[in-house]
């Protein structure tokens, strides 16, 4: 009587232990890997913002001007204000 009742309740612990187990293995890689993607879309995003702050400077720039060619050059605190928004990101 009581003796396999206690298996059964055993049974049911090791039963839901492995299935807690199976849903930890599949969770945790599935966090891992969609936090992986929402940094690179951040990292994205932040890229093209900047490329798009780029253009209008450039095309702000290019009215202002007369007509020719025109070289861009970034000085380097623009270079570490976009490896500082990328460092930001992650």
């Amino acid at each position: 009587g009581a003796t396999n009742a206690g298996a059964g309740v055993m049974a049911s612990i090791a039963e839901a232990l492995v299935a807690t187990a199976i849903g930890l293995a599949v969770a945790i890689p599935a966090i891992a890997a969609f936090n992986g993607f929402q940094r690179r879309i951040k990292t994205v995003f932040y890229d093209v913002d900047a490329l798009g702050h780029v253009l209008l400077t450039y095309l702000e720039a290019d009215d202002r001007e007369a007509s020719g060619p025109r070289v861009v050059r970034f000085t380097s605190d623009e270079t570490k204000s976009a490896s500082v928004a990328r460092a930001e990101v992650g």
